[in-house]
């Protein structure tokens, strides 16, 4: 089986209590990033599922396509590359209250939309 490492609870120092989640069972994942306030999301994949359970998300951006989605949401907050790793704005994120950034409906719709559009053109 293969397995993923979540940090649960960090501070600065990154020093906290870790959880695998087999990733094969989705609620596992999901139940671990349910204990979150934040995340520093690398992986696009984290990124999302943070923004779908409404978690404070940083993302760190080392693909194009997390800037993409970033972008194509309205994500209006503080983030940074891997290349140009910001440690200060990291610091401020991890101090400041929880702000959980609000995915606007309009583009969680057109997304199912696009989800469905796919379906029936794989299935044709």
């Amino acid at each position: 089986k293969e397995y993923v490492k979540l940090l649960l609870k960090s501070n600065v120092n990154l020093l906290g209590k870790y959880v695998y989640c087999n990733v094969e069972d989705n609620s596992e994942i999901i139940d671990a990033y349910s204990k979150c306030r934040k995340i520093i999301a690398t992986r696009f994949h984290s990124a999302v599922l943070a923004l779908k359970t409404g978690i404070d998300l940083y993302p760190v951006v080392y693909r194009d396509k997390m800037t993409n989605m970033l972008s194509d949401i309205g994500f209006d907050r503080d983030f940074c590359s891997v290349k140009k790793c910001d440690i200060n704005s990291i610091k401020k994120f991890i101090d400041k209250q929880c702000e959980p950034f609000e995915v606007p409906e309009k583009i969680i719709n057109n997304s199912n939309n696009y989800v469905k559009l796919l379906k029936n053109f794989l299935h044709k």
